[in-house]
């Protein structure tokens, strides 16, 4: 609560006195001051009613700060508390990240492997070929040779 101005402290004391809700000990008081005096202790009533006011305002001051403290500590709280969910959620997000690069990496790997023996086995099976196709080649030189030479000499 803020500390009211007077002119509101004013008007709630003559507020309260009208309808009749009064403080009896400081009302005795008041006319005590007034010398029994009824107009003086009216007026009286409410300028001890306003000093009441203010001084309860002035008590409450200190509660009111400890209450601020403590919902500032529980804010700093919750924000801290909110600082370390993010920061784990963010860890957890780069393990994740991490562990995604290690498996493609792996992945990149297998297929490369894959890749080379597929190749080693494209050049074992070329050079396979290649050397039956000269294996032929040779020979059916050969049989032509022969025949050209059977041919001559027949």
């Amino acid at each position: 609560m803020v500390v009211a101005r007077d002119e509101e402290l004013y008007r709630r004391a003559l507020s309260e006195y009208g309808s009749g809700i009064v403080d009896r000990a400081l009302l005795a008081k008041a006319y005590v001051l007034s010398e029994g005096n009824e107009d003086k202790a009216r007026f009286e009533y409410i300028k001890l009613r306003v000093e009441q006011i203010k001084r309860d305002n002035l008590r409450d001051i200190p509660r009111r700060v400890r209450e601020g403290i403590s919902s500032a500590k529980e804010e700093r709280k919750s924000r801290q508390e909110n600082e370390r969910k993010q920061l784990s959620l963010a860890k957890a997000r780069e393990k994740e990240e991490r562990e995604e690069r290690r498996r493609n990496i792996e992945l990149g790997k297998r297929i490369e492997q894959r890749n080379k023996l597929a190749l080693k086995g494209d050049v074992e099976e070329r050079s396979g070929t290649a050397l039956v196709d000269a294996f032929f080649g040779a020979i059916a030189i050969l049989v032509v040779l022969g025949l050209v030479v059977g041919f001559l000499f027949d």
